[in-house]
């Protein structure tokens, strides 16, 4: 489903997932509209935070969009950025909201600038959004921050497969538990909806990791025309060694030539340009860099 555009700051969209008003319904529907507003409030400060900090690294945020189980910042160029400037962006949402419920608490219990129930809300919503967001599963952002640190020991695809299994484990647990409450004569929409989009979200992340690389390598010309010059680096690649794996170890901005291998490790069979790569992503993702440089060759 494609989010729907509602305006723009700056030079970043705002979006809203055409499934978020069916959980603005639900808690209209389950009697905490108050609670949920207060929440929105806090998501929005959230995604700021994140959208901030990458900002500050440099990087671009063309969108923000308002999902059935937050804010999600659309960040350029995350997908190669370094492990520990990820971990930064994926961190700096609850970052925001252990910042806010702190400056809340102070402000009530040492200042009295701001008493009654809307600033005990206001508190709660922070921390939930917090603790809720550091679960290690995609798509929250303890799994960001988790493939980020994780992505330093094994490939990105691979540590986006962890955490997006367990992203769906996460989403399933959720959907049982409303299935769980049902048999106790209580229902919770908002369980089966937050549910059902991780699982969603859980399950592209495997695939937008893909479309966000691809972006990045189709953007490398305009990255050459606009600064006049690029460097170039080399890597070595063993022969058996997955094309979609190769994007995670690129530099943003860098170009990459690559070398491959024989299994020996010693004999060159060939070399693979970013174009080729980027082709070669295009028709087929499940080729070696074997079988790459034997296509490119024959």
């Amino acid at each position: 489903m494609r989010a729907v555009r509602i305006g723009k700051i700056g030079g970043t969209e705002l979006r809203v997932h055409p499934a978020f008003p069916l959980l603005i319904l639900a808690s209209v529907v389950c009697g905490y509209w108050d609670v949920m507003r207060t929440l929105l409030i806090v998501l929005c400060l959230h995604e700021f935070g994140h959208a901030g900090a990458a900002k500050a690294l440099g990087m671009s945020v063309p969108a923000m969009e308002l999902t059935p189980i937050g804010g999600v910042a659309k960040i350029d160029g995350l997908a190669n950025v370094e492990p520990w400037r990820d971990v930064i962006v994926s961190l700096a949402g609850p970052a925001t909201n252990l910042l806010l419920s702190m400056g809340a608490s102070f402000g009530v219990q040492q200042m009295g600038w701001w008493t009654g129930a809307a600033a005990q809300t206001f508190v709660r919503c922070n921390l939930a959004l917090m603790l809720t967001n550091l679960i290690p599963a995609l798509p929250l952002d303890g799994g960001r921050a988790g493939r980020a640190f994780l992505a330093r020991f094994i490939s990105r695809a691979r540590a986006t497969r962890l955490f997006a299994w367990t992203g769906v484990a996460l989403g399933g647990g959720l959907v049982a538990l409303g299935l769980y409450l049902i048999t106790q004569r209580q229902v919770n929409l908002t369980l089966f909806m937050s549910g059902s989009y991780i699982i969603y979200a859980a399950l592209n992340e495997r695939y937008e990791l893909t479309a966000q690389v691809v972006r990045n390598l189709s953007s490398r010309a305009e990255q050459v025309r606009s600064s006049g010059v690029l460097a170039t680096r080399w890597l070595t690649v063993s022969s058996d060694m997955p094309i979609s794996q190769l994007p995670s170890k690129f530099h943003s901005k860098q170009y990459h030539m690559m070398t491959v291998v024989d299994s020996t490790g010693l004999r060159p069979m060939g070399t693979i340009s970013e174009n080729e790569l980027l082709d070669a992503l295009m028709r087929d993702q499940t080729m070696t860099a074997g079988d790459l440089i034997i296509h490119n060759y024959t």
